[in-house]
């Protein structure tokens, strides 16, 4: 089972489209194999745009309210 990171957008959820390079190879979906692999990314995620605000590159961070981690078949 995989799971994928879901943003709310005004229009509703839908997924983050957070993606990964590897190897050199061409970006594919950010996909996790436990909640907590998931858990921990959105954590990062959070954490890289609170250093953003304090340094003054980002107007606004982001809430924990704004995720969420669902089951996918892709």
């Amino acid at each position: 089972m995989l799971y994928k990171i879901e943003m709310l957008y005004t229009s509703g959820w839908d997924d983050a489209e957070w993606t990964i390079e590897e190897n050199g190879e061409p970006e594919k979906p950010m996909r996790f194999h436990t909640i907590n692999e998931a858990e921990e990314e959105i954590k990062e995620f959070l954490a890289d745009g609170k250093v953003a605000v304090d340094a003054g590159d980002m107007e606004l961070g982001h809430s924990r309210d704004e995720y969420r981690i669902v089951e996918t078949k892709d």
